[in-house]
């Protein structure tokens, strides 16, 4: 009866093996393609970054008095590759969104809450959330509720931190959603490291909850103006991901 069941016990562990194998390569699968789909909006800057290293290598050669300092120069520009390439990194987000519900558009911790009189675009009582970006976060922006895009505005302006009331002042881009409850608006704010806003989306646009929309490079903040009829469900303090962490309701 053992020499029956001994070949049945090694063809299970055989196939439990495989489905660990399979599964390892689907998870650094998914891995890898977060990291190229970050060559993209980043190429320029890691392309800079392999040119200075490889100008670096015959310098080892010509200056071997050196070579102590050469290497420091060249595992800072080795690390800061990688931290660059970290930074651009774009995850898939692929989940079935919940009805009514009002995602995070970015990555970050909620700096602030409050309810305010907003009269520049909606022209009513509306929440605030501020979301402040480290440079450690990833850093793609994602839209928060299905609608259609009736307003996208770029002003240019200053490069305070982030972290400051720099609302009024930094440069950003304002965009307006219109949705079936009422107007939400965004705003992209550059902050005091960060030297460009990429938005890649248009007035007219349709678009769901979770698509992309752009990015702020290297440290910032994304403030999203809610109905007052949401009901909110984080607060301050809270750490959010884009298109996956809820920040309220609509009551049906």
């Amino acid at each position: 009866m053992s020499n029956y069941f001994l070949p049945l016990f090694f063809i299970k562990n055989l196939t439990i093996e495989i489905e660990g194998i399979n599964s390892a390569y689907t998870n650094m699968k998914k891995v890898f393609q977060t990291y190229i789909n970050s060559l993209k909006d980043g190429l320029n800057v890691i392309i800079i970054h392999f040119m200075v290293l490889s100008m670096l290598l015959p310098c080892f050669i010509l200056f071997e008095n050196y070579k102590t300092i050469l290497l420091v120069l060249s595992g800072i520009l080795f690390i800061s590759l990688l931290l660059t390439i970290n930074f651009f990194r774009n995850p898939q987000r692929n989940i079935k969104y919940k009805k009514n519900v009002v995602y995070a558009p970015a990555d970050g911790v909620i700096s602030s809450i409050d309810i305010v009189d907003e009269n520049k675009y909606i022209n009513k009582k509306a929440y605030r959330i501020k979301i402040f970006m480290n440079i450690f976060n990833v850093h793609r922006n994602r839209i928060p509720y299905t609608g259609d895009i009736k307003l996208v505005k770029y002003i240019k302006g200053k490069l305070q931190a982030a972290f400051k009331e720099i609302e009024d002042s930094n440069e950003q881009f304002i965009i307006s959603l219109k949705t079936q409850h009422g107007i939400i608006l965004l705003k992209q704010i550059a902050g005091l490291i960060a030297r460009r806003i990429i938005c890649n989306i248009k007035m007219g646009d349709k678009l769901q909850t979770g698509n992309l929309f752009g990015m702020i490079k290297f440290g910032s903040a994304v403030i999203t103006y809610l109905p007052a009829c949401t009901t909110i469900t984080v607060k301050k303090g809270d750490k959010v991901k884009a298109g996956l962490s809820e920040l309220g309701y609509f009551k049906k």
